[in-house]
């Protein structure tokens, strides 16, 4: 009986540091499912910036041109790119942003001219540079997509 009591007494004892190191696993293995989760957010969003990129520059080497809507999902992700990338691919991302603003400003003038019938203004030498320095921006944005990989290979992981 006395060794039944002992045993006893030695298993209360323990159980108390068994329990402790119990839950400080627990909080550990929690500790690390949400800083995995943090790292899969981020990527994740980082991802999301990438995506949309590539797709407004496959859009533009495709057309020729830049879509509105694919340009306003492109600067959703640019804004988040704000607080998920270093400044070197926050400085590559606005001057896509601004390439692609001045094409679609070009084409506002234009559209404005054809409204307004001004055929004069759309057959100037304004009106040629005009184009000309949109097809600049377009060149510059097809560039543009051939760097994307080399700008977002280490940053997307």
């Amino acid at each position: 009986m006395d060794i039944i009591k002992q045993a006893i007494e030695i298993l209360t004892a323990l159980l108390s540091p068994i329990v402790a190191i119990s839950v400080a696993y627990i909080a550990y293995q929690q500790w690390q499912l949400s800083l995995n989760r943090e790292k899969r957010e981020a990527s994740s969003g980082k991802l999301k910036v990438y995506l949309n990129t590539k797709r407004l520059l496959r859009d533009i080497d495709s057309t020729g041109g830049v879509r509105q809507g694919v340009f306003e999902d492109f600067l959703e992700s640019a804004a988040l790119a704000d607080f998920l990338f270093d400044s070197c691919v926050q400085d590559w991302l606005y001057e896509i942003e601004s390439e692609a603003s001045m094409w679609l400003e070009g084409e506002e003038v234009k559209a404005y001219a054809l409204e307004e019938n001004n055929l004069e203004w759309l057959q100037s030498d304004d009106a040629k540079r005009w184009e000309e320095w949109q097809e600049k921006c377009i060149d510059k944005l097809q560039r543009a997509h051939c760097d994307l990989y080399k700008v977002f290979k280490d940053k997307v992981v």
